[in-house]
């Protein structure tokens, strides 16, 4: 036999709420949906209630999770899935961070030597047969891919390096591969009394209970053999951030991301299901008189009692066909057929009557347009990339083709050196590792923008050739 359970039931304007009496689970019926609610519930791992472990700007404590400590990633160790959350609503986020993914990489990955001739620093490309054997051995391409996208995003990347096997039995040691380790999959140990992080602890921080955490040392470049296994955390430097993550490069820009994000839901709700009162329908008193009558005379035929409840039903009945068309941006374009009956003492047709009222939708919905477009530019602007690139400018207009050129002439001149050797940094490191004394390196080769009137009419965009003359 179940055991009864104490209940709160409250009625609000037409919504019930029913709850336990500690508040702690309940729903809400709101004739549109019914709601559940577990007002006890939380995300994530419980808190300290005691010991704060992280506030808006600083890691304050170790979190311990098994029988490791780690040093959290965000409020409640969480903020790589919190970002993937805002990509995921966002239209523009996604695709800004793929085109500057795209602008770096340029057209492939190549190995180069520098060298200065009269001052100038000047990259020399070439192809290395021992080096192309090595990373024709693995997928290079798609652990770079998956680097530069990590990095892009949280401005930070790991990857792991394993040895080749037989060591110990004597055969030289050399990394096999790099592969990407996600950063939702990884954190730093937490640092040791000389403020050092030794380990990186890996597994599914959603639930690590499922396969557990793992442990590995941190790759060191000056003893790249010393592990069969290691893995390396790579980031851009952020200020006042010493022995923890960096932040996204939206990391301001979260909030408005998040209102440029609700606007479009805020619409479709708003044409779903407005709250605002659409119309205002006429039902004159004869039409119901008339109707009565219909039905009395249709139970009077199947030998039953016309009850109030069969008149309401009937009321419903009408009232449902308007709902059911006015009520949803689906049936724009439909219309309405009513009966009308004739009214002796007016002596005219009388029935239902639609009065549509102002809502003023237009005013409402070009102030949200307008804070979207004002937002798109702040994602935009936080991210750092060229509105001429993005294609997302004040006046609404697309930029020109010299006005692209310009910026993309300035992008390579200034925002992609930095970024490569950070993202390159481990690749390039292995390199030296596995070939002591190459002078290659590993980079994206991007083909020498000049204008199309520089351009050799053979070669032009419009005849599908790479400029030519490149460096």
């Amino acid at each position: 036999m179940s055991e009864e359970i104490d209940k709160v039931e409250t009625v609000v304007n037409d919504t019930r709420i029913v709850r336990n009496k500690d508040y702690t689970y309940g729903f809400v019926d709101s004739k549109i949906g019914v709601y559940t609610f577990d007002y006890c519930s939380n995300y994530g791992y419980p808190t300290n209630n005691i010991v704060q472990i992280y506030n808006n700007n600083r890691t304050l404590q170790p979190m311990i999770i098994g029988d490791y400590k780690i040093i959290p990633n965000g409020q409640e160790n969480f903020y790589p899935e919190e970002l993937r959350l805002m990509m995921d609503e966002n239209n523009l986020l996604p695709a800004v961070l793929d085109k500057k993914v795209t602008l770096l990489m340029g057209q492939s990955q190549e190995f180069y030597e520098v060298r200065f001739e009269e001052g100038k620093r000047i990259k020399y490309w070439d192809v290395d047969p021992v080096l192309e054997k090595w990373i024709d051995d693995w997928d290079h391409k798609q652990y770079v891919e998956a680097i530069a996208t990590e990095f892009m995003v949280e401005r930070g990347y790991y990857s792991k390096f394993p040895l080749n096997k037989g060591t110990r039995l004597g055969y030289k040691p050399y990394i096999t591969e790099l592969k990407s380790v996600a950063n939702r999959k990884a954190r730093l140990e937490w640092y040791d009394d000389n403020d050092n992080v030794n380990a990186i602890i890996t597994g599914n921080y959603l639930q690590p209970w499922e396969k557990g955490l793992k442990r590995f040392p941190i790759w060191d470049r000056k003893d790249p053999f010393k592990s069969p296994v290691a893995i390396r955390y790579n980031n851009l430097y952020g200020f006042a951030l010493d022995n923890e993550y960096s932040r996204s490069a939206f990391h301001g820009s979260r909030s408005s991301i998040r209102l440029a994000s609700s606007i479009a839901v805020l619409l479709m709700t708003f044409n779903d299901n407005s709250a605002a009162i659409k119309y205002h329908v006429k039902v004159p008193a004869i039409f119901w008189d008339e109707k009565k009558d219909e039905l009395q005379k249709e139970c009077n035929k199947n030998g039953v009692e016309m009850t109030p409840k069969l008149v309401d039903k009937m009321k419903d009945s009408y009232s449902i066909k308007f709902v059911d068309v006015l009520s949803s941006y689906k049936n724009v374009g439909k219309f309405v057929q009513t009966d009308e009956v004739w009214h002796d003492d007016a002596k005219q047709f009388v029935g239902w009557k639609i009065e549509v009222l102002d809502q003023k939708i237009k005013d409402f919905v070009d102030a949200q347009l307008n804070i979207l477009s004002k937002m798109d530019l702040e994602i935009t602007s936080g991210l750092d990339l060229d509105p001429a690139l993005s294609n997302i400018t004040r006046e609404g207009n697309l930029p020109s083709g010299s006005e692209k050129l310009y910026a993309f002439k300035l992008y390579l001149l200034t925002s992609t050196d930095l970024h490569e050797d950070i993202i390159m940094r481990d690749f390039n490191d292995a390199l030296k590792a596995n070939f002591p004394g190459t002078k290659k390196r590993r980079g994206f080769y991007h083909d020498a923008v000049i204008t199309e009137a520089q351009t050799n009419p053979n070669d032009r965009i419009k005849n599908g050739s790479s400029a030519p003359n490149n460096n």
